[in-house]
């Protein structure tokens, strides 16, 4: 799969690339809009915070374009909450102190994969033993359950950001109220998207998108800003101030370890799979290899994702992952061409942050974007709830997390969990293997120090 999707196909056009590639930019700007504003929370300017957020997604995607591979580069929205509002706010942690925890972490995450890297060469050359170690480390019944959790977590992600699904008094959710604006034309994309797929339309997700602009800006709810332009400045207030940290007492320290090891974690976790679902996504149906593809080329990737966060860090910003939303882009057809063209798009953003503020004033203009791409990946789930019930409980775990969560980290590491503890219930520990064990405990580290002190 990651063959083919470095390939791209040949009969993609470049018209075809950068109608993906606009689709994709246009979903992730409430992303280039929503980490400054958490991080201007933390007490980091706004101007700096967006400048840096936007350069290091203009250079993880192009990246991502010269590996030709159609995956978008960004800062994970639920990550930077947690960081903010967890670490920071709540327990005191300087903004400054995150950014160096934030290159730390992903700096011992490349000298991991370097390392692992090193040893493949050096004692256990062969591709077989590459895809026996990710087999061992990724049970099958984790990695089925990966597309459903991805999928339903962005259709979730669509239906909250429109208003479709609104927190409920006396339970979870509750429909929204379609006198609201967002909540109707949120409503009208979500049925556009389904009638063009049901019709077959090949840009069904980008139509659908554009038909709920045009409709919402004739009805006044969004506006062309009188001064659309704005210049990236505020770098000097966040480039390099990771090494400005003050000084710390023994409890700052200890609470910029446990964020550390949290970071590392998550990243790990939530970028390999990202890859791992983005490649079964450009995959022919009915094929089954996406563990022997991450396995031959997901190492590579995750280590330009660690160089990336190392920059990201130093210019003043949380470290990029693969971004969910990039099924956006593939959904409507994009090759390997499509990076270099949210590449562009996102480029322009940077000077348009009037407009994008603008646009994502509006949530429901991403609803479509975002509930096509989820769609497009649940149906390529077959099979998720088979194998024994240990199987079936750690896949079913991660397919509901997932959109609950909003975080594949803490929905696999669950998964992990949960697979071991019942294998071993069961007496049959043997069935797991040893790496699978060791990720099992990295989860309940991983459980206590990120989540136990929000309860």
């Amino acid at each position: 799969m990651w063959a083919q999707m470095a390939a791209g196909e040949t009969g993609a056009s470049w018209r075809c690339d950068a109608v993906a590639g606009l689709g994709t930019a246009l979903t992730l700007s409430y992303v280039l809009l929503a980490v400054p504003t958490f991080l201007a929370r933390a007490g980091m300017d706004f101007a700096g915070a967006y400048a840096a957020c936007g350069i290091a997604m203009v250079l993880g995607t192009a990246l991502m374009g010269f590996l030709r591979l159609p995956i978008a580069a960004a800062p994970s929205v639920p990550l930077v909450v947690w960081l903010v509002m967890l670490p920071v706010i709540s327990h005191g942690l300087d903004w400054r102190a995150l950014l160096a925890v934030g290159a730390a972490a992903s700096a011992v995450l490349l000298f991991g994969l370097f390392t692992l890297g090193r040893l493949h060469r050096t004692r256990f050359g062969a591709r077989h033993f590459r895809r026996e170690l990710v087999h061992s480390v990724v049970p099958p019944c984790i990695e089925r359950g990966l597309a459903g959790g991805v999928g339903l977590m962005l259709i979730f992600t669509a239906l909250s950001e429109g208003r479709l699904l609104m927190p409920a008094p006396a339970g979870l959710l509750q429909l929204g109220d379609l006198h609201d604006p967002v909540a109707a034309f949120g409503l009208v994309g979500v049925l556009l998207v389904l009638a063009l797929m049901a019709a077959r339309v090949r840009l069904a997700v980008f139509y659908a998108m554009l038909i709920v602009a045009v409709l919402s800006f004739v009805e006044g709810f969004w506006i062309v800003p009188s001064a659309p332009f704005f210049e990236p400045e505020g770098l000097d207030k966040t480039a390099f101030q990771l090494f400005c940290v003050p000084s710390m007492d023994g409890i700052l320290w200890g609470e910029a370890a446990a964020t550390g090891f949290v970071l590392l974690l998550y990243l790990a976790l939530d970028g390999w799979g990202s890859l791992i679902v983005l490649a079964q996504m450009r995959a022919p149906h009915g094929e089954t290899s996406s563990s022997d593809a991450a396995a031959l080329h997901g190492r590579k990737t995750l280590a330009v994702f660690g160089a990336l966060g190392i920059v990201a860090s130093a210019l003043g910003t949380v470290p990029v992952v693969a971004a969910p939303e990039s099924a956006v882009g593939q959904s409507l057809g994009g090759s390997r061409r499509m990076s270099w063209f949210t590449a562009l798009f996102l480029t322009g953003m940077l000077f348009l942050a009037p407009t994008a503020r603008e646009l994502a004033s509006f949530p429901a203009l991403f609803v479509p974007a975002l509930f096509g791409a989820g769609i497009l990946l649940l149906q390529r789930v077959q099979g998720v709830l088979s194998g024994d019930f240990a199987e079936r409980a750690a896949a079913g775990a991660l397919f509901l997390l997932a959109p609950l969560t909003k975080s594949l980290a803490l929905s696999i590491g669950t998964a992990f969990f949960l697979l071991v503890f019942l294998k071993c219930m069961a007496g049959r520990m043997a069935e797991v293997r040893l790496p699978a064990r060791v990720l099992a405990v990295c989860f309940l580290l991983y459980w206590y120090f990120g989540y136990w002190p929000t309860f």
